[in-house]
């Protein structure tokens, strides 16, 4: 048992879990009530509470992990996930929550093993197409990737992010105009998500249209100018250009740019 385990165990479960402590943390949480709802919570899990009940009891631990979450203690969410999941392995939403480490910890042959669980008993799940799709286009099993995502579309045509990801996948097999096509339906679905007109630009950028590329690479950047950050090759565009872009002037501006989108890595999510 954890420090941080017996001195919950000492604060919230000495003297047992009141009888509405499980019912009310598990109550529908507002803006006024939450700090209420998640020390119910807490005292619920500490005294046993629904101990003869594993799926309420896992509720219990999934709403934690999530509060865990939102503080950022991720591993502390991640003990209470599994611990939800090993209470009712047949809830998909504890693998939903699950996901959102795993995924942010790049451990993808995890996330295959989860998505197959899911799938094995909620085959029209389109979200866990799409990550299981995910996690093999980051291992570069293409094939795999382009089978998962394909599936994922069928069962939600509008999802954004598997035309995205397949985008990805058509550019990795180097079929770069199926590329185009699949992250201008991304942008049909979401035109509010930059990573495709980036990856669209840099296509654009390699097929030698240099002007759709740049119109590309400026949308998104006015959608998130924060976002192209992750990439050195901007910052030091941005250097030389005072970081100011007011659109496309001079052979050397357009130059600049047709290097940086051709030679840019791809963003996936």
């Amino acid at each position: 048992m954890s420090l941080f385990t017996r001195i919950g165990s000492a604060i919230f479960g000495s003297s047992g879990a009141k009888a509405d402590d499980g019912e009310f943390g598990l109550s529908e949480i507002t803006s006024e009530n939450f700090q209420d709802v998640l020390a119910a919570c807490m005292r619920a899990i500490y005294g046993g509470a629904f101990a003869d009940e594993p799926e309420r009891r896992a509720e219990l631990y999934l709403r934690r992990g999530d509060y865990y979450f939102a503080l950022g203690r991720y591993e502390d969410a991640l003990s209470d996930y599994d611990r939800s999941i090993e209470l009712n392995p047949r809830w998909t939403d504890a693998y939903h929550s699950r996901l959102s480490i795993l995924d942010a910890n790049d451990a993808h042959e995890e996330i295959i093993r989860d998505a197959d669980t899911v799938l094995s008993y909620e085959p029209d799940n389109a979200y866990f197409w799409y990550m299981r799709g995910t996690a093999y286009l980051n291992l570069r099993q293409l094939d795999e990737a382009m089978r998962d995502l394909e599936r994922s579309i069928a069962l939600d045509p509008n999802f954004a992010k598997a035309y995205g990801n397949r985008g990805l996948v058509h550019e990795f097999k180097e079929r770069y105009e199926e590329a185009i096509a699949d992250h201008t339906r991304a942008i049909e679905a979401d035109p509010d998500w930059t990573d495709p007109y980036y990856n669209r630009g840099r296509m654009y950028a390699r097929l030698g249209d240099v002007p759709k590329g740049v119109e590309d690479f400026l949308t998104q950047w006015k959608l998130a100018p924060d976002q192209i950050v992750r990439d050195q090759l901007y910052l030091r565009y941005m250097e030389r250009y005072q970081g100011r872009i007011d659109g496309v002037a001079g052979d050397d501006t357009v130059a600049a740019l047709t290097a940086w989108l051709a030679d840019g890595a791809p963003y996936s999510d």
